[in-house]
């Protein structure tokens, strides 16, 4: 997306607008050296600008007017080298944007990793701690239903008593211990509540980063797409340039005979 965002604000040209002039310095030395034509902004090109470029039919000029051949070829050659060189500048974009995605994705899932190991870590110290804590909460039931049993033997030797001589403040007594056990049941039961939702917390965020990761694998899919279409259209274009190179150098070997 910051490509696109970048080649945006560039000024494209139509490519029929794409005539060089040749000069005394470039008419002959570009062509040989491979050096473009120097512009000073950066050109783009479409679809139906390499297919115009591909198609396009040289004008029919004096069959003995070879300064006039050659500078049409000159310019044609030299149009499409300037595609040629655009598409490079692309693909190499489309390289450095999958390195970029590749190295992402390497972070995330190192990311993941890590984050796998430390909830691993972090889940089985939870359950664990469940563990201690349901151990915990039966041990206290046992002693519920032991006090309660024990109240209940305690309450019927109240009454029994009472009958002899009441004895209120032992039965307070006993009423507060129970009410103390049932105390620290109550405070083992939220524990565990509160450990059990951080468990299911750490969940979800693990969750949130295995989706994140396909988000990224998904780019570099689209990214790798892009990329085989430029080399098709690349090995298209070099096709057509060496044929057009034949091309040319038969009429000028050609014209030599002839001469």
């Amino acid at each position: 997306m910051e490509r696109q965002g970048a080649t945006s604000g560039r000024a494209r040209a139509p490519l029929s607008s794409l005539k060089f002039r040749s000069d005394s310095n470039a008419s002959g030395s570009d062509v040989g050296n491979n050096q473009g034509p120097k512009c000073n902004s950066v050109i783009e090109f479409t679809k139906e600008d390499v297919e115009a470029l591909l198609n396009e039919k040289r004008k029919k000029a004096d069959l003995f007017d070879n300064k006039k051949k050659q500078e049409q070829m000159a310019d044609y050659i030299k149009r499409l080298k300037l595609c040629v060189r655009w598409y490079i500048k692309v693909e190499e974009g489309y390289v450095q944007e999958k390195e970029k995605l590749q190295s992402e994705l390497e972070s995330v899932e190192k990311k993941c990793s890590d984050t796998e190991v430390k909830m691993k870590k972090k889940t089985e110290e939870l359950n664990e701690t469940i563990s201690d804590l349901r151990k915990t909460i039966s041990s206290l039931e046992e002693r519920i239903v032991k006090e309660e049993s024990d109240k209940l033997v305690r309450m019927q030797l109240i009454v029994i008593k009472k009958k002899r001589k009441p004895t209120e403040k032992d039965r307070d007594d006993k009423s507060a211990e129970l009410d103390k056990v049932l105390d620290q049941k109550s405070v083992a039961e939220q524990k565990a509540i509160s450990n059990e939702d951080l468990y299911k917390q750490s969940q979800e965020y693990n969750i949130s980063l295995q989706q994140y990761n396909s988000g990224l694998q998904s780019d570099l899919d689209i990214a790798n797409e892009a990329h085989k279409r430029l080399e098709i259209e690349k090995a298209t274009i070099v096709e057509s340039l060496s044929n057009e190179q034949a091309v040319s150098v038969g009429i000028l070997l050609h014209q030599c005979t002839r001469i």
